[in-house]
């Protein structure tokens, strides 16, 4: 379990409203085997006790035992989110579950050259 998970309170619920999509498009448990694509929902809404989707998602993360990879520009998004709601002691712990190795809940992956061709 991400060591951010329930560190803050916004006093907000509609921070995560995509997690609703996820949620009934059964985002669960999958095979170990398989990479998932966290988004930034998804991070914020465990972060935060009074998000609507916090206990839904903070029991993924505890079920799960994929690999959760996180582009860098959701974790600037997610950081932004924390930071503005929940504080910068909030912002730093989910920093800290993010990075490369085993060592990590999120690891993160790079963007090249074409995904930046792809968004444009």
């Amino acid at each position: 379990m991400p060591a951010f998970v329930g560190i803050g309170d916004s006093g907000r619920t509609d921070v995560s409203e995509r997690a609703d999509e996820l949620l009934g498009e059964g985002f669960g448990r999958q095979p170990a085997d398989f990479v998932i694509l966290v988004d930034t929902n998804v991070l914020y809404a465990p972060a935060d006790r009074r998000d609507k989707h916090h206990a839904e998602c903070t029991e993924w993360f505890r079920r799960n035992d994929d690999v959760l990879l996180v582009l860098p520009t959701v974790v600037a998004e997610a950081c932004y989110l924390i930071d503005k709601y929940l504080g910068p002691a909030a912002e730093a712990a989910f920093l800290d579950s993010v990075g490369i190795g085993d060592n990590y809940a999120f690891q993160l992956a790079g963007l090249v050259d074409s995904d930046l061709r792809r968004m444009a």
